[in-house]
């Protein structure tokens, strides 16, 4: 490990970033290659021969997968045996496995909702739709096109620390007026950390009820 950091090191700016590109198309073809294997896995149903209930667990404890990423493994992986052409795609980079984890949320939520399953062929077109977008461009494609319903979340969870973590769900009309808040005051929050902006805003006018308050029974004195 140490004589390869040490190669790194020495090599150019223009060869550092050929060496990264070789390594990204490989690792984009290992990954493929992996999930065929996991399918394969699947379909045998190997996982109960090795005494695990699940691929789920199976990936976990026999692997060493986060739960995250075994989730999108497998969730990739059933695509791919389905759509072999998501193979093609994947190698490419124009879709990942967070993409193919959330098509396979959506297509459920809407097998469940809908009681009706998508053929191959609206999987392709659908899929082909989210091709090279963000996690955010996918997600709203997939809403649009599948007609989901909104999910509205508003959680609060405490944590040891006592820090807090909230999920909140904005409107898109609510969202924009966030956005252009952020934008005016990022001159003293420049990092676009919502934590950081919202927490400025409230400061802000909680100072401002409070000189209110104190201005108002200065005046009540005068009076």
């Amino acid at each position: 490990m140490k004589d390869t950091a040490f190669k790194i090191g020495y090599l150019s700016n223009v060869d550092l970033l050929a060496r990264f590109g070789k390594l990204v198309q490989t690792e984009r073809k290992i990954m493929h290659l992996v999930l065929e294997c996991i399918a394969e896995i699947d379909a045998r149903k190997l996982y109960l021969e090795k005494a695990y209930p699940s691929l789920y667990e199976f990936l976990i404890e026999a692997f060493g997968y986060s739960p995250s990423a075994a989730i999108r493994r497998i969730e990739a992986a059933r695509l791919l045996r389905e759509v072999p052409e998501v193979a093609q795609k994947i190698e490419s980079g124009s879709l990942n496995l967070s993409q193919l984890s959330k098509f396979q949320q959506a297509v459920r939520t809407v097998q469940k909702i809908e009681d009706r399953k998508l053929d191959v062929q609206e999987k392709i077109e659908l899929l082909s739709r989210i091709e090279s977008t963000t996690q955010q461009q996918t997600e709203v494609i997939l809403c649009q096109a599948l007609s989901l319903p909104i999910i509205v979340e508003n959680k609060q969870k405490i944590h040891g620390d006592e820090s807090v973590t909230l999920t909140i769900t904005f409107s898109k009309e609510q969202m924009a007026v966030l956005k252009r808040a952020q934008d005016l005051i990022a001159h003293a929050v420049p990092a676009k950390d919502w934590s950081e902006a919202l927490t400025y805003l409230a400061q802000k006018e909680v100072r401002r009820r409070i000189v209110h308050t104190r201005c108002g029974g200065d005046l009540e004195k005068m009076a």
